[in-house]
Order: structure tokens, then sequence, then C-alpha cells
């Protein structure tokens, strides 16, 4: 989960958190007294963005746990996982293509707050103000279904939108005082989080399948791991025992080797860097 949003997300270069709405010049001290909490939660839960996919993974074992989910027959099995990942790919896919296609300075990890000097505004960012955030629910969406849980969704859904609504704020309070205008401008015409695709605007940039590679192996790795922890969990919870699960080990240790050789051609190698990117 990064810092995303009007091309703020991930930004190359950290800044530290600026002033607060209720500070600036053109507000009286005092008077945004909530937006100035909601900016600082979330400044706070940005640099705690890495905790949140674990803090689902626990919710989702609880649940298998708890409630132990019975047999269905393998027609539905199939149709039932085929809709969940395919789904959490859509997600996948939908950060894949926005990261291959915006310029280095408005794409790059962060650690601590919003920084940048580009507001970009082209490509799935035409059509919707958080794009990577819109795929990090439809991925932990999906695999949330794979608890076969309405609860435990809707749990997520709440959680999800409570965590992100503050980092969101925060992000945008950053690109209002930093581009001003032209982020208000954009803003109005372009939702934050349910797409309108008939603005769509191609982006500027060509798609590059390194800068993907570089960017999103471990959300693509993430998203194998959980469904076979589901797998896996749903058959020692309901009935004690691990079935083999040939195809799901299969699947498992190729991703696990990709996964393994992207950690090295990004780290130990310039194989995956892109100039600009």
């Amino acid at each position: 989960a990064e810092w995303e949003g009007g091309g703020a997300e991930e930004r190359a270069t950290a800044v530290p958190p600026t002033l607060p709405l209720s500070h600036s010049p053109a507000h009286p001290l005092g008077i945004m007294a909530l937006q100035e909490e909601l900016e600082r939660d979330g400044v706070r839960l940005f640099r705690r963005r890495s905790h949140f996919p674990l803090i689902l993974v626990v919710l989702l074992g609880l649940e298998l746990w708890l409630t132990p989910a019975a047999p269905w027959p393998a027609w539905a099995e199939a149709a039932w996982t085929a809709l969940c990942l395919g789904l959490a790919l859509a997600g996948e896919w939908i950060r894949a293509y926005t990261v291959g296609r915006v310029p280095g300075g408005t794409s790059a990890r962060q650690t601590r707050a919003p920084g940048g000097g580009t507001l970009n505004t082209s490509g799935f960012y035409s059509v919707v103000r958080h794009p990577l955030y819109l795929g990090n629910f439809l991925i932990w969406a999906g695999l949330a279904l794979l608890a076969r849980s309405w609860r435990f969704e809707l749990i997520v859904v709440l959680v999800f939108w409570v965590y992100y609504e503050r980092i969101i704020f925060a992000e945008e309070a950053y690109l209002r005082r930093t581009f001003g205008a032209a982020f208000v401008d954009w803003a109005a015409r372009t939702p934050a989080f349910l797409p309108a695709f008939a603005q769509w605007r191609p982006a500027e940039l060509p798609f590059s399948w390194r800068v993907v590679v570089r960017r999103e192996h471990s959300s693509a790795f993430a998203i194998v791991v959980v469904y076979a922890a589901v797998v896996y969990a749903r058959d020692l919870f309901a009935d004690g025992r691990v079935g083999a699960h040939p195809v799901v080990l299969a699947v498992l240790g190729v991703s696990l080797v990709l996964f393994l050789v992207a950690i090295y051609l990004t780290r130990r190698t310039r194989v995956l860097s892109v100039p600009g990117r």
C-alpha cells in the first residue's frame, strides 16, 4: 500500500510533513482543527502502511479458523476461486498499468510523506484520482472473498475505507498546497475512487515492463501467497489435515522463483532501471 494519488503516490524524494492546513496563511489558526487532525492521522497511517496487509492477513486467518467453510462442489469451488482471483488480478493490473506509465518523479516508493513536483493527470489519473488505492482495494476485496463470508468482506471494506480515507485526505492536502488551482481543477472533474472512463486520456509515457517488475513484484507475489495460504488453511481448519494441491504448490513455487529473481535484479543490478522512471 503506497502513497498514491494525483501522481503524488510513492514519491521519489522524501519530503517531511508540511505545515498543517490550519496553520497556512489562508486559514486562521484553529479554524480547521478537524482537517488538521485528519491530515496528521493520514501521515501517521501512511508511515505504517506496510502494517495494513498484515492486519488483513491476520483477520483472514481468524475468519477461516473461527468459521470453517463447508466443502463446495468442485465446479462451484473453481468458479468462486476464479471470481476472487480475477478481482484481485484486476486490481494488480490497474496498479501495473499505472506504475508502468508514470514519470519517475511522480511514482516512486516513499516512507514518510508525499513529495515531488509533477501533477500526473493522464492515463488512469485522468479517470480516477487514486488508481493505486483502487487497485489495492480490488486486490484485498478479491482475497477477502476467498473466506466465503460476506461478514468478513464487509469488515475488510470498512477497515480499508477508514484506513485509506485519512491517507487520501493527507495526500490531497499536500497536493492542494503544492499545485493550487491545477489540483483543484483536476480534482473537480476527476472522481476520487470510482473511475469515470468517459474522461480517459492516454498516458504520456510508453508502458515499461521493467518498471512494473521493479515496483510490483512484491504485490503480485503477495496475491499468490495469500491464495495458497487460504487453500491450505481451509483444509487444516475444516478437517485437521492439509491436502496436497499440487497445482497450487507448483504455482507458489514458480512465483517464489520469479519473486527472488525480481529482488535480485532490483537490488543487485540495473537491468530494471529505466532513465527518468
